[in-house]
């Protein structure tokens, strides 16, 4: 069961893969679901690539876990710069532990 905020990956064009977290589920008709998925990492070569959000529409047989990648890219400042590329204040606060300001580094 997908839910938002949950961590996918999805292939896109057969060969480039992207990570990023559900955003929206939408019913669609009588057929079940389709998923705002809110792209924010690029595998390129089998390296993340950090991308400004790009929003897509997909069914949720098109997605896949992204356990394995979101733990590679645990590295905290990664996920702080992550938080402030997808300006999600409470991720940031929460990785900050409130250390520093919002509005001192969204300027």
């Amino acid at each position: 069961m997908l839910r938002i905020g949950d961590w996918r990956k999805v292939k896109i064009g057969g060969c480039l893969e992207a990570i990023g977290y559900v955003s929206n589920i939408m019913q669609h008709g009588f057929h079940g679901e389709e998923v705002e998925l809110t792209k924010v990492v690029y595998l390129i070569g089998g390296d993340p690539q950090l991308k400004q959000p790009t929003r897509g529409i997909y069914s949720p047989l098109q997605l896949e876990p992204a356990d394995v990648e979101m733990d590679k890219l645990q590295d905290t400042s990664a996920l702080i710069d992550l938080a402030l590329i997808t300006k999600d204040k409470q991720w940031f606060e929460e990785l900050t532990g409130g250390k520093r300001k919002w509005h001192t580094v969204e300027q």
